[in-house]
């Protein structure tokens, strides 16, 4: 990892750090929902047939939605909110005419708020594992080869919703539509297999769907040859969303250095 996004990751902690009221939100905002997934999942006892290849138990279908639903929403929605942030604050022109490069620029912006979902995505899981029970035959591999293609085709994702942002100063509504759609297309709270097929098939669009299906599949121990069938989905839409996204990324720069509307928000 560069100097450079070092001192992006260590100029977000300080940040972070000196609201004690974010700290305390992240903490407790996280048990809140800890609470919610296990009394909500043991309320509505879903009994589904859909559910036998997650492992049956929909507390832990739950949770894991969650905790990985908030891992690649931050991954989508990192970037873009830094840019909004550096934006309204002033520093967006002056770090671009430094001789930053542009991919520590988008590494480096989105560093901490992927770490700080990391931690939290973990902490979840641990507590899935080792309170509930859940998960100690997860596949790592299978995990691995799932994780890796999702993560891509999310950051594509973020980089085209900051090409909005830097565009059109706005772009909050445009994720706040897409994240409420995943939610539902994605299989957060329910299997997107129990869906009315002609509103499931707009779920294939969505990385969430592919990401939440073979993680949940690898957590209950399915070995790689189970979850090739949405990791190769992922790296489909990861190819074609990734040349799109840093196309329409550096159009957007050019564009705004252009027309000097970099300054403005």
């Amino acid at each position: 990892m560069s100097s450079v996004s070092m001192a992006f990751f260590r100029r977000d902690a300080l940040i972070f750090a000196s609201y004690r009221t974010s700290v305390l939100s992240f903490v407790f905002g996280g048990a809140v929902l800890l609470g919610v997934v296990y009394f909500v999942g043991h309320a509505v006892k879903a009994d589904s047939e859909h559910l036998d290849k997650y492992g049956g138990d929909y507390v832990a279908f739950l949770l894991a939605g969650f905790a990985f639903s908030d891992l690649f929403g931050r991954g989508l929605s990192s970037l873009p909110a830094n840019l909004r942030e550096q934006q309204q604050s002033g520093t967006l022109e002056p770090l671009l005419v430094t001789p930053l490069a542009l991919t520590e620029l988008v590494i480096g912006s989105s560093l901490f708020m992927l770490a700080q979902s990391i931690v939290r995505a973990g902490l979840m899981l641990a507590f899935g594992a080792l309170a509930l029970g859940f998960w100690h035959d997860a596949n790592f591999a299978s995990l691995a080869i799932v994780l890796l293609p999702a993560m891509v085709a999310m950051f594509a994702l973020g980089l085209l919703f900051s090409a909005f942002v830097i565009l059109i100063k706005q772009a909050d509504p445009v994720i706040s539509a897409y994240n409420l759609a995943s939610a539902v297309l994605g299989g957060v709270l329910f299997p997107v297999q129990a869906l009315p097929i002609w509103i499931g098939v707009f779920a294939w669009v969505f990385p969430l769907s592919h990401a939440l299906s073979g993680v949940r599949l690898a957590l209950v121990g399915e070995p790689p040859s189970e979850v090739l069938a949405p990791a190769i989905a992922l790296t489909v839409l990861a190819a074609l969303l990734l040349p799109a996204s840093i196309f329409a990324f550096r159009y957007s720069l050019t564009r705004a250095k252009k027309e000097g509307t970099l300054v403005q928000y």
